[in-house]
């Protein structure tokens, strides 16, 4: 879906499904889109047309209780993907592990990274020791901080990955040196 969206100009707004239906109706009601694609199908609803260079709608958590919709346009994303890969040394056809909801910025740029620089990409949705021992051939992965502490505090191997991105909350400064401890290149995004 996201290839045909970059292909035809269109603009995506990832719903988590872990989400109430409440959540989503109201997430829905406040994003206003114009084509709704869900486990019924992809119907056309009353919504408002985007700036055509908007090519991603993330819902935020923001401060406020209610998520914010951040509006990022494709040139963002590419720059956004070709920078952190020149940090981390990523290259073509380096293997990602995709562990966040897609529904998340973290999580999704994992799958842009597979569509603008052909990523192979393995998916789990659930991360533990047995995990990251099954997938010891990606190279990249990206969590959230609470993902790396409950995987340090199983002792699991996260050596084999160049680089974890670490996002969606602060990471301290104890946690930085408790991942390099233990091997694990954690960049904080």
């Amino acid at each position: 879906m996201l290839r045909v969206a970059r292909e035809v100009g269109a603009a995506v707004l990832p719903v988590d499904v872990r989400l109430s239906p409440v959540e989503q109706h109201a997430l829905l009601d406040r994003a206003r889109p114009t084509v709704v694609i869900d486990a019924e199908g992809t119907r056309r609803v009353k919504g408002v047309a985007i700036d055509p260079e908007i090519a991603l709608v993330i819902a935020t958590s923001g401060t406020s209780g209610h998520p914010r919709l951040a509006e990022l346009t494709m040139a963002a994303l590419e720059a956004a993907i070709t920078a952190s890969a020149s940090v981390i040394g990523a290259r073509l056809k380096d293997r990602w592990l995709s562990c966040l909801p897609l529904a998340h910025i973290g999580g999704l740029l994992v799958v842009y990274r597979h569509l603008l620089l052909g990523a192979p990409i393995t998916f789990r949705r659930r991360l533990s020791p047995a995990v990251v021992a099954a997938t010891a051939d990606a190279r990249f992965t990206a969590m959230v901080p609470t993902q790396l502490v409950r995987l340090l505090n199983a002792e699991a191997v996260l050596s084999h990955f160049r680089t974890v991105i670490v996002g969606g909350s602060g990471m301290n400064t104890g946690l930085a040196i408790r991942a390099a401890s233990a091997g694990v290149r954690a960049v904080h995004t």
